[in-house]
């Protein structure tokens, strides 16, 4: 296998899977599947489309598509110049 940075590359389509150990539950409550997906939503959406997905009680699959260099590149400079922007905003001084 080779370097983790190099396993998911841009523009292709991955079936990404993860399974709780044992018999133990990933989902133990129905909350529990909308706050995976809005982590979903905030930390893997900007990166990957989903076309399909499945949730169960002991593991989730998801086929991914990662976006393009392009998209990637300018989701990264919208990331940091956001970070940026507040960083050096200008305060106000009580």
């Amino acid at each position: 296998m080779g370097c983790p940075r190099d396993l998911l590359k841009p523009n292709k389509l991955y079936h990404i899977f993860n399974h709780a150990n044992g018999k133990d539950k990933l989902f133990k409550e129905e909350r529990n599947y909308p706050f995976f997906m809005k982590k979903i939503e905030k930390w893997i959406l900007p990166c990957c489309d989903i076309h399909a997905y499945c949730l169960i009680p002991n593991h989730f699959h998801f086929a991914m598509k990662i976006k393009s260099e392009k998209e990637l590149s300018t989701i990264f400079e919208e990331k940091i110049s956001k970070k940026l922007s507040k960083l050096f905003s200008p305060h106000p001084v009580s």
